[in-house]
């Protein structure tokens, strides 16, 4: 009987927990952007960002990769090298590594975007992230406009 009641305690656990939404963290600012290393046309970079988690529970974003597109041209990848844990109902800045994997020529079309005054950048692919334990690849497609004057105070090491 023991384990009978046991049995339906965990299949109401799973049936409720699937019930639980998920808000989407948002990004509130990015505070930083470092270069550490650059070699070719792969750079190793260090960006602090404010991000808002409004959910009751830490969500922890594990190593992905994201297809970058900037101005609906594909520049490459960028690989989360480090896992990141948002804190709950919290807003708080958060640091993480990248690596940035350009296509060829990047650098040139990289400097000429630069000259204008908003840049529209889409990242795509399937982010990695765990909440309870459990881990899902989430489609994401996210598009911000990036003010590049704003960008450049930002980026340091360059």
């Amino acid at each position: 009987m023991r384990y009978l009641s046991f049995f339906f305690g965990l299949i109401g656990c799973f049936i409720f927990s699937g019930c639980t939404e998920v808000e989407e963290p948002e990004l509130v600012e990015i505070v930083s952007i470092k270069l550490l290393q650059m070699q070719g046309s792969t750079a190793q970079i260090a960006v602090e960002a404010e991000i808002d988690n409004p959910n009751g529970f830490h969500i922890k974003v594990k190593p992905s990769t994201l297809d970058v597109f900037v101005e609906d041209e594909k520049v490459g990848t960028v690989d989360l090298l480090n896992e990141l844990k948002l804190i709950k109902r919290k807003s708080q800045v958060y640091a993480g590594q990248f690596s940035l994997n350009g296509e060829r020529g990047i650098m040139l079309r990289l400097m000429n975007w630069m000259e204008k005054e908003t840049l529209k950048v889409r990242f795509t692919g399937k982010l990695k992230a765990s909440v309870f334990g459990v881990t899902k690849k989430i489609p994401v497609t996210k598009t911000k406009y990036l003010n590049t004057a704003e960008f450049k105070d930002k980026v340091k090491g360059l």
